[in-house]
Order: structure tokens, then sequence, then C-alpha cells
């Protein structure tokens, strides 16, 4: 899907998408990738037959919560998939981790959206890098690789990140 040096956005089948910086890539069970295009500000799905379409985000740069289609990111980054069908997803300039349930709804679910580094409650918390993340199977406990966005920063950490049972 996508064609070389064709950047830019457009929902279609294989070379006739465009996508712009795809980051990011996950495989769900029914054999949709589903890709973090980060310069466009969704989440994109990709069937295995080359169709291509929006999963989440309205393309406005943001990190307004709601359904699939008005939510809002600011360069989402890595994905991770836990067994329910959730998508997580690092939102590098929003400074934020979020979920996209399975059943539609986009949530931050850690990060209070100022950059930094801060632990405690997961929506208390800062981070800077939001390189990388992965999921435990049941969805309580996800991993941050919080790097250095590749500058001279020293922000070498994996952060753990707990969430209660009304956040995951």
């Amino acid at each position: 899907a996508g064609a070389r040096d064709q950047r830019g956005f457009a929902d279609g089948v294989g070379a006739a998408a465009r996508f712009n910086q795809p980051y990011d890539v996950v495989l769900t069970p029914d054999d949709v990738l589903i890709i973090a295009d980060q310069d466009n500000h969704r989440l994109r799905a990709v069937t295995l037959q080359g169709v291509v379409s929006t999963y989440a985000g309205s393309g406005a740069r943001g990190a307004l919560d709601g359904t699939r289609d008005r939510a809002t990111f600011n360069r989402p980054q890595g994905l991770a998939l836990d067994a329910r069908g959730d998508v997580y997803v690092t939102d590098l300039d929003g400074y934020l981790v979020r979920r996209v349930s399975a059943q539609g709804v986009v949530s931050t679910v850690a990060g209070n959206g100022s950059r930094g580094f801060t632990d405690g409650a997961p929506r208390s918390a800062r981070f800077y890098g939001l390189e990388g993340i992965d999921v435990a199977p049941v969805g309580r406990t996800l991993f941050i690789a919080d790097g250095n966005r590749g500058g001279a920063e020293r922000n070498h950490r994996v952060r753990r990140i707990s969430l209660g049972p009304q956040e995951g």
C-alpha cells in the first residue's frame, strides 16, 4: 500500500493510497494491519489485500478523546495490541499514551500532555521520548521506551505503567 515518493493522505487500494510518515505497525487477529501515520495524525488500517482506510483520527493535530472518527492525535508513533483487541498508541508530540478500544473509543490512559519525566499516577506522569510501547496480554501493564527523540537528551528509560481496573 502506498507509493514511493508520494507522501500525502488518501484512503484507497494499493499504490493509490497515500501515507505521510508511516512509523509502526501491529497485526490484528483478523489480519488487518494498523499503521501509525505520523504526519497525517491518524491510525490507518490496511487489509492484506492492500485496502487502506482510516482506523482512528480525524487528521487534525490534537489530543481529543472520543470516537475513532472524531478523536485527534499529535504524531502517533508506537503501537501495541492487547488480547482484547485494544490498540495502545504513543502520541509523540502530545506526550501521551492513548488507547483505541475494540469498541472504537479513543482515550488517554497516561501522560498529562507536558514534556518531561515524572513518575506517578498514569494521568499525572510526564514523558519525553515515547519511542516504543508494548502491553501485557491482559492490557493492565504498559511498557514504554521513553528515549531521547533522536537528540542529545539523556532520557534512557524504560517505563512501566500499571493501569487500574477502570483504565485497563
